[in-house]
């Protein structure tokens, strides 16, 4: 799969910094209510660490997961009034 597309949770890479979504509430037409959005991995015990905590059996789970985008080859500097 391309870069920047949602995969399922199940194919999620061990030990590596993704972005996760998670499904908390879905309505009746199916369209995502509350989510959640955050960075985590996985880790060799198969246990999740989101927002630099260890998920509980409580906690919302994440459902899909992307690679995190690659970062601007330039940074734009601020432009001054005379720019």
């Amino acid at each position: 799969m391309p870069q920047g597309e949602w995969k399922p949770i199940e194919t999620a890479p061990l030990m590596k910094i993704i972005l996760l979504f998670a499904v908390t509430d879905v309505g009746a037409n199916g369209e995502a209510l509350n989510w959640k959005m955050g960075t985590g991995c996985l880790d060799r015990e198969g246990q999740w660490e989101w927002g630099g905590r260890k998920l509980q059996p409580y906690d919302a789970w994440p459902t899909h997961w992307m690679s995190l985008p690659r970062p601007p080859v330039e940074i734009n500097k601020p432009q001054g009034p005379d720019q």
